[in-house]
């Protein structure tokens, strides 16, 4: 699902990155993100 909103700022994209990935270049206290998660239910 990509978004089509327009965010001001210095936004990074987040997009199919890791968590640990993308917390060394946050530069503020708080995260704002809309996840989509996919998984398989053992049997």
């Amino acid at each position: 699902m990509r978004s089509s909103t327009v965010h001001r700022g210095r936004a990074i994209d987040l997009e199919g990155k890791r968590l640990s990935e993308v917390l060394p270049r946050l530069e503020r206290g708080v995260l704002d993100a809309e996840v989509e998660l996919s998984f398989k239910r053992r049997v």
